[in-house]
């Protein structure tokens, strides 16, 4: 997708979130419904225009299986494979860098531990799966009689997996309500699934968030920061999954000089207010129920699961390079 499309996208995913797993008002169901048309009709235009513009990407390839045999896969099914992976590829995520963060912000030891020996990163991905999986619960339906737990469940049952619940088995994670950085078994979670069912972006996923905790650390190695939470047992997303963390108040530390290595400017609040965007220290991020808003601050930050990528400083279409 070209990525001037990527401030909409991610609108429109965060509108297909709150539809599937929400609790809209009706006039918010009709604001949703009319963005979720937009949405699909551009996955249509895309596939459309690529048809005779291909390029080194994925609906080029699958429309090379298109060319090959056009019932085997049509238009439609590619722009409906596309509408999977759009959303899939990258909402989860962003929830589990903010998951990460904001757990390792809870306690300060973390956050040092991390700085003092960045090998554990890795750990603390996996960990957070295991703790506070993205996505909590799934949907499912039955192709056979089968029995859980002493239930009998018919062929046809609606059934939903709490897949967060698997994290929390003390028969699998000796006391599973701590997080531990350095637990030897963390990854036997099931935070992507299994089987045939198993998350296609898992090692992207994690490689991604481990990305994003490196720079961070990288950024602000000392322990200065604090974060502003009600309650660190309650899901910040507004619906059941994804679960992520909506948004978390946080002070960093001190800081001199450039905010971003390729910045050659120093900062301070009050000779620059109007930071580039690509700063964290001087902005207030607050992910909303319909749309993610960017309000200027000084005082410290908000960082936002679904803004935190663009906040480290990668490509965005509205990124703005400081003069």
């Amino acid at each position: 997708m070209p990525t001037d499309d990527y401030e909409q996208l991610k609108r429109w995913c965060g509108y297909r979130a709150a539809l599937s797993w929400g609790r809209p008002d009706p006039d918010d169901q009709v604001e949703i419904a009319g963005n979720l048309v937009a949405y699909r009709r551009y996955l249509r235009e895309l596939v459309e225009a690529k048809v005779e513009d291909r390029a080194d990407d994925l609906t080029s390839d699958l429309l090379a299986i298109h060319d090959e045999d056009p019932e085997r896969l049509t238009l439609a099914e590619i722009a409906s494979i596309l509408f999977s992976l759009s959303f899939a590829g990258h909402e989860t995520t962003t929830g589990l860098i903010g998951n990460t963060v904001r757990r390792l912000l809870e306690e300060p030891a973390r956050w040092d531990a991390l700085v003092a020996e960045p090998a554990l990163i890795p750990a603390a991905v996996q960990e957070t799966l295991r703790y506070d999986p993205s996505v909590p619960v799934w949907r499912r339906v039955t192709t056979r009689p089968a029995t859980l737990a002493g239930i009998d469940l018919p062929e046809g049952t609606k059934v939903l997996l709490w897949l967060a619940a698997t994290g929390r088995d003390p028969s699998v994670f000796p006391d599973p309500d701590r997080f531990d950085l350095h637990r030897t078994n963390a990854d036997k979670h099931l935070a992507f699934g299994a089987g045939l069912h198993y998350c296609l972006g898992a090692s992207l996923g994690k490689l991604e968030a481990r990305l994003a905790v490196e720079e961070l650390i990288h950024r602000f190695p000392t322990s200065g920061w604090s974060t502003a939470r009600s309650s660190p047992s309650t899901p910040t997303s507004p619906s059941a999954a994804p679960r992520h963390c909506g948004y978390a108040a946080v002070q960093t530390p001190p800081h001199e000089g450039p905010i971003h290595r390729d910045c050659p400017r120093p900062h301070t609040p009050d000779d620059h207010p109007d930071l580039c965007y690509r700063h964290l220290r001087y902005r207030h991020r607050r992910v909303h129920r319909r749309s993610a808003a960017i309000d200027r601050g000084r005082a410290g930050h908000v960082v936002a699961a679904g803004q935190l990528v663009t906040s480290l400083g990668w490509p965005t279409r509205s990124a703005r390079r400081c003069s």
